[in-house]
């Protein structure tokens, strides 16, 4: 991989962090543009019904929707998005796959 003299870091560690620096801009923007994406909101938005049918809402919403007017935008929705964005990130996560290339 790296041709160093033996026992010398530094020309590897150097090698490594020139090539890791190329790379890390690809990365992010393939994390960015996966995580933004269509596919995985839409993965994001099914877990979250499975997840509030299975668990269904905490007492702490319950008791919220007792109490406050549940329209939109009420305890329900909030715990909903809170559901989602913890679920998104889970998918985006479980799904990414980077093509990175480290010429």
């Amino acid at each position: 991989m790296f041709s160093t003299a033996f026992n010398q870091a530094a020309p590897i560690e150097s090698a490594a962090a020139s090539k890791l620096s190329k790379a890390a801009p690809a990365f992010v923007a393939q994390w960015q543009a996966h995580k933004a994406s269509k596919e995985v909101a839409d993965q994001a938005w099914q877990r979250t019904e499975e997840r509030i049918k299975r668990d269904g809402y905490p007492w702490s919403v319950k008791l919220r929707v007792l109490l406050e007017p549940s329209g939109p935008g009420g305890p329900a929705d909030e715990y909903k998005m809170q559901v989602f964005n913890e679920e998104k990130l889970k998918c985006a996560v479980e799904t990414f796959q980077p093509k990175i290339d480290f010429a």
